[in-house]
């Protein structure tokens, strides 16, 4: 019985597998006759990678050569022609970038037109979704798609990161097809406990990939209790972040409740833990003043950055999430000034305030938000 995988939509592909089939590749659609020698180069060395045979009927409509290399493969996993490909890797983007991330923008695995595009947005971090942005029907396809982008795509200046299905429901099959070829780091959805955060690294060890770094997602009354045993869980976590929408369908609260308390509580957690707080998205896309607002509100509370949606979104992030002039210029003069007192100066006074650690370290917390060193 022949599989079909992929879509005929502009800048993808739809390939047609059968495995008692004529044998051969056989392309067509409206970009065939420019790009054909090159996508039957790029099927037959999936088809000789694995010993296969068959037939091979691909629409061909733009698709980069990692969006082709990806359908075949997910055809050829579909047919059962074979069972999975050799782990490959490293890709572009094994080494871990150290910046501050602030807008995390969450790309669909499944469509290859805004995987190649995401990258020219300038997010801090693009985050290749596996998990709710993907139907159950595509699951596989989505993870051979994201597998290939980050060994081959381009992204910009951007980090690469994927957000895996829950370990029991593909989140393993996710992580090893994802990780040798090399990301900045994994977003765990729907965690409760701290115990899955580390089967999550053992599957990582396994992987041999020790440099990926994590970010928990708390979307549950549970995953709330737990949220500083889970953000201390690893040293590999960077941050946290959680998920309003589906915490209000645990709770059963209403759209207008205010979820202020869920948002100290996982600030308060990433801080014990020392590492980031990422506020969840905001689901209205077309209302940026409400967007502004609430995200100047989130950094105010201390957040440092949050997912988004949409590219449109990243701008108003990068601005909120920005330290403000005059902060910038008080935390210049309260380092300014503990360089001139030395380093045995416990205490001083900038504008007529008493300036101990506590503030110092607000003060170059500040200037590393601004992208200044001291």
């Amino acid at each position: 019985m022949a599989v079909t995988v992929g879509t005929r939509d502009r800048g993808d592909c739809e390939v047609v597998y059968d495995l008692e089939g004529t044998p051969g590749v056989f392309i067509q659609g409206p970009m065939s006759n420019r790009f054909e020698s090159a996508v039957r180069q790029v099927a037959e060395e999936v088809l000789a990678l694995c010993g296969a045979g068959g037939r091979l009927d691909i629409w061909f409509n733009g698709a980069f050569d990692w969006v082709v290399r990806a359908r075949v493969r997910a055809a050829l996993v579909s047919a059962g022609a074979v069972d999975d490909f050799p782990a490959g890797g490293p890709g572009k983007h094994c080494r871990p970038q150290k910046k501050l991330l602030r807008s995390l923008l969450y790309v669909p695995g499944d469509r290859p037109h805004m995987i190649a595009n995401s990258g020219r947005y300038r997010a801090d971090a693009v985050v290749l979704d596996l998990e709710d942005a993907v139907d159950l029907a595509h699951k596989l396809e989505a993870r051979y798609l994201v597998a290939e982008a980050v060994a081959s795509a381009e992204f910009g200046g951007s980090e690469v990161w994927v957000r895996i299905n829950s370990l029991d429901k593909g989140g393993r099959e996710d992580l090893k097809a994802v990780l040798p070829w090399g990301v900045n780091g994994v977003r765990i959805p729907k965690l409760e406990r701290p115990e899955q955060v580390m089967e999550v690294v053992e599957v990582i060890q396994g992987c041999h990939c020790p440099s990926v770094a994590l970010s928990p997602v708390i979307e549950s009354p549970l995953g709330i209790l737990n949220a500083y045993a889970i953000a201390s869980a690893s040293p590999l976590i960077r941050g946290l972040s959680w998920g309003g929408e589906d915490l209000r369908l645990a709770i059963g609260c209403s759209r207008g409740a205010n979820l202020d308390h869920f948002r100290w509580e996982i600030i308060l957690a990433c801080r014990a833990a020392g590492v980031a707080a990422w506020d969840t998205v905001f689901a209205v896309v077309d209302d940026a003043d409400s967007f502004r607002s609430d995200c100047i509100r989130s950094a105010e509370m201390g957040f440092n950055g949050r997912s988004v949606i949409h590219p449109a979104q990243i701008g108003i992030v990068h601005e909120a999430y920005k330290p403000r002039p005059e902060q910038v210029e008080w935390a210049r003069q309260v380092v300014e000034s503990v360089g001139q007192a030395g380093s045995g100066a416990g205490v001083g006074v900038v504008s007529g305030q008493m300036v101990d650690r506590p503030i110092i370290l607000q003060a170059m917390q500040i200037l590393e938000a601004a992208g200044e060193t001291s």
